[in-house]
């Protein structure tokens, strides 16, 4: 009870108006057709042609709002999952790139087979790195530092960390056989990735990097759909039992298949098929993911959002650690929220640390929405390589032990003071 306490004071266990729902929960999934797929809570699927054709990658932006997808030529193509239609597109092209992810800045990061690059949030596209050998395993951004990990397809099949400048590639671990898809499990930072097909060996297999380790294990092999594994997201948000989101091949012959969105239980390891796309689906997203968010709005500061869509209306309290997401803070009915508390947590939640951050609790918006400033730029140069650890809960009197949602933490990693 004085973990719980500490975190959220608990102050004042009031849920606040309850706003409209105006998001559609749910997944993503794209495929090389031109179509980028929704699946909402329902389970009901539609479909919005981006192009002729499309390449592989797919993410939420910088905001928690929109979906960014690649068309064919390679182009960041923005996506409104509400009204479910092209609203933009960002910059490009980009030479046939596999995978995409956005950090703590709200710069995109693309790679290619060889190229890493970078769009800022001016839309200027850079390139980071060159001379990558088969980085076409997936990509994700490191809980622990905010750096890149990207996966490569090269024999053993590394797993590197690359910094955001591309200064530094070191490889952590290797031996996953990788297929696009890559994800990190926050609460026990292992790292997951998919193999495919059944034309590679070992085949159709989910491996796993368990945290601190370097070599790969077989954590599921499937002889039954789902029959390849392009791409894993971990779906961890205010879950006791969390699961990884699925997008799986679908082969030419049956019954191997079908495609579609599936979910494993991370726990029991039980497949869930959700819906069958005839279609392979090289990633897959979740959409307006209970999470916090950020990108930086000048030299030193950045908007920190929250956004929360079911929970609009309620009470939020942000947290703030210097320690990690590990081990976290488990709560009596099984969840977990990910940030080990310190003397900067505490003084975060006693407004201490204004006017340095501000917007740390309030209402969520009739959006679910809410948005804490951080300013650190009159640190100056000492605060780079300052790591700074983030984490959200909602409180609601009838929820279990007053808490409604724990959002994904999230990391800044400060850099360019």
């Amino acid at each position: 009870m004085k973990k719980l306490i500490l975190f959220g004071c608990l102050l004042v266990l009031t849920g606040g108006l309850v706003g409209a729902q105006n998001h559609v929960n749910g997944y993503a999934g794209i495929s090389t057709s031109g179509n980028v797929y929704f699946l909402d809570g329902a389970n009901k699927l539609t479909t919005v042609l981006v192009g002729t054709s499309t390449e592989y990658g797919m993410v939420m932006d910088r905001t928690n709002s929109l979906l960014i997808v690649f068309d064919g030529p390679g182009n960041l193509v923005q996506v409104d999952p509400m009204t479910q239609t092209v609203v933009g597109t960002l910059g490009g092209p980009f030479s046939s790139p596999y995978d995409m992810a956005v950090d703590q800045n709200g710069d995109y990061f693309v790679v290619s087979s060889s190229t890493l690059w970078k769009l800022d949030s001016t839309n200027k596209i850079s390139t980071v790195l060159t001379g990558l050998t088969s980085a076409s395993g997936g990509m994700d951004i490191d809980i622990d530092t905010g750096d890149l990990l990207v996966q490569s397809r090269s024999t053993p099949d590394p797993l590197w960390r690359i910094t955001r400048d591309g200064a530094s590639t070191t490889t952590v671990a290797s031996g996953g056989d990788p297929r696009y898809g890559i994800t990190q499990h926050i609460p026990t930072g292992d790292i997951f990735t998919g193999s495919c097909c059944g034309d590679f060996s070992p085949p159709e297999n989910i491996f796993q990097y368990p945290g601190g380790t370097s070599i790969a294990t077989v954590w599921l092999s499937s002889a039954s759909p789902p029959v390849g594994v392009y791409s894993l997201k971990a779906d961890r948000s205010s879950a006791a039992n969390q699961r990884l989101i699925l997008g799986a091949f679908r082969p030419s012959s049956t019954p191997r298949g079908p495609g579609g969105i599936y979910t494993v239980d991370i726990s029991t390891k039980t497949v869930n098929h959700l819906t069958t796309i005839n279609a392979s689906l090289y990633e897959t997203e979740i959409l307006y993911r209970r999470n916090v968010h950020s990108y930086a709005t000048g030299k030193g500061t950045w908007n920190i959002g929250i956004t929360i869509p079911e929970d609009a209306g309620k009470t939020y309290v942000m947290a703030v650690s210097a320690s990690g997401v590990r081990p976290g803070i488990p709560f009596a009915d099984g969840r977990l929220a990910s940030l080990t508390p310190d003397t900067i947590t505490i003084v975060g939640l006693t407004s201490g640390l204004a006017p340095y951050l501000t917007n740390t609790m309030g209402t969520l918006s009739a959006q679910g929405k809410a948005t804490a400033k951080l300013n650190l730029s009159s640190f100056g140069p000492v605060a780079n390589g300052v790591i700074l650890f983030f984490d959200v809960m909602t409180l609601d009197p009838a929820a279990p032990l007053g808490i409604k949602t724990i959002t994904d933490p999230h990391v800044i990693k400060v850099e360019g003071l």
